[in-house]
């Protein structure tokens, strides 16, 4: 557990990978085929690094990188996932 940068508690981060993650599934894709969730990720993941960066200083990669993805990609599948879940129970959206 030590070697989990603390970054990924951040709480204001996390809000925001799932936030673009919810965006990104709003948006329609009829033309380029991506699924909804996959461009939930990859949009997550590329806001996320522009806005708050990643958990390591400098250019150089390093498994810190890794744990970013898969972090950052994750909140960002689960914030599609739940704008799914919800979109399927209910009428108005």
């Amino acid at each position: 557990m030590s070697s989990i940068p603390k970054q990924v508690w951040n709480i204001e981060r996390t809000g925001f990978a799932i936030l673009c993650g919810t965006i990104a599934y709003m948006i329609p894709n009829d033309r380029s085929n991506i699924h909804p969730v996959l461009m939930g990720i990859i949009l997550s993941i590329l806001a996320t690094k522009v806005v708050y960066g990643d958990y390591d200083k400098g250019y150089q990669w390093s498994k810190n990188d890794v744990y970013f993805g898969l972090v950052v990609g994750g909140f960002g599948a689960l914030g599609a996932y739940i704008l799914n879940i919800i979109r399927k129970k209910s009428i108005i959206l």
